[in-house]
């Protein structure tokens, strides 16, 4: 039924809040083949009847922690429709264009006359992903300004909105817009005007990376028959560094579910510029505010995978149908797109 997902970038159980065993149950039987003494995952659903969110494994392997429903993990790039959220509150208050020249706004070391802000947030660009470009290991200390300084002497791949090519660069850049056009860094505004409002207490941008958030999952990749904590101390923001529990992507979902509000974060205007996709299609499926967008058999499909140093993870809705469901994990080889589509087609049939 859901054919296609976008952008998969490279047991105990908690119900909570459940109105019905059945669905409850199948947001935990999403997390069944998780070993429970390895790292491991939440997930969670939002339906119609309320919300359920399930637990497995570990957040820390080496003393046993558990994972719980309140576990803070970095969401790595389904941290994209936040930054695109807040370039969206930007242009609906009139203080930006989709159409501005990213050159009025940002000095950068290469020909960027004929970008947009607009191909930054569809990624019709054709820059180059800075993350291949910038010669440093995981556990360096890198920041906004070494990864634009990566671009030095590199050229667009093609003609800006003549085509399609994921770039991390492009939403690096635009957390960078935010901070030009508002004069509050990406940090800020986010805690401002986007998690503030909506109560997301336990998300944040993070921009000191390295030392772990307190509640927050050791990232771990797999090592023969074992499991070795790896973390990142890159501090670009934008493209990812968004730091979230489930409980509050699933506040954050119920912008696109619950119908538009008046003005501002979640209304018409703002969820216009999140669910348009931009002029270039890749393989039939658009690419929003953050968001790759598909027509399926439910509806409209939004939805967007992460994947960065010992983390993986998936958000995807169904607006027509109410639904949508998140899933956070602590390993990075762990499939956490493949479950939260799973668990979406489950329960839409279930519907």
């Amino acid at each position: 039924m859901i054919a296609q997902r976008l952008l998969a970038v490279v047991l105990s159980a908690v119900l909570v809040g459940c109105t019905g065993a059945a669905q409850g149950n199948l947001v935990a039987d999403a997390l069944a083949d998780i070993d429970p003494d390895g790292p491991g995952c939440v997930a969670g659903a939002r339906t119609p009847d309320g919300q359920q969110l399930a637990t497995a494994g570990l957040a820390d392997v080496e003393d046993g922690a558990a994972i719980t429903e309140d576990t803070i993990f970095d969401i790595a790039s389904v941290s994209k429709q936040m930054t695109a959220g807040a370039i969206a509150l930007l242009v609906v208050d009139g203080d930006l264009s989709l159409d501005t020249p990213v050159g009025e706004l940002l000095d950068l070391p290469l020909d960027t006359a004929d970008v947009t802000v607009g191909d930054l947030l569809h990624h019709t660009s054709g820059l180059p992903d800075y993350t291949g470009l910038l010669d440093a290991a995981d556990d360096e200390v890198t920041t906004n300004d070494d990864a634009v300084a990566s671009l030095e002497d590199q050229e667009l791949a093609f003609d800006p909105g003549t085509d399609f090519e994921y770039s991390n660069t492009n939403y690096q850049l635009l957390g960078q817009v935010v901070d030009e056009v508002t004069g509050a860094d990406l940090v800020a505004f986010s805690a401002e005007e986007l998690f503030g409002p909506l109560g997301m207490e336990g998300t944040v941008v993070r921009d000191d990376q390295g030392d772990l958030l307190p509640g927050q999952a050791q990232g771990y990749e797999a090592t023969g028959d074992g499991w070795s904590a790896v973390g990142s101390s890159w501090q670009q923001t934008g493209d990812g560094a968004v730091h979230s529990t489930v409980r509050d992507l699933l506040r954050w979902a119920e912008l696109f579910l619950d119908g538009p509000n008046e003005e501002g974060l979640g209304s018409a205007a703002w969820l216009e510029v999140m669910t348009t996709p931009g002029p270039v299609l890749d393989d039939g499926v658009g690419y929003g505010g953050g968001l790759g967008i598909d027509e399926v058999d439910d509806g409209l499909l939004l939805a967007h995978a992460g994947s960065w140093v010992g983390v993986a993870s998936s958000l995807q809705m169904l607006p027509d149908a109410g639904l949508a469901v998140a899933v956070l994990c602590n390993g990075d080889e762990i499939d956490a797109d493949g479950m939260a589509s799973e668990l979406l087609d489950t329960l839409a049939a279930d519907a």
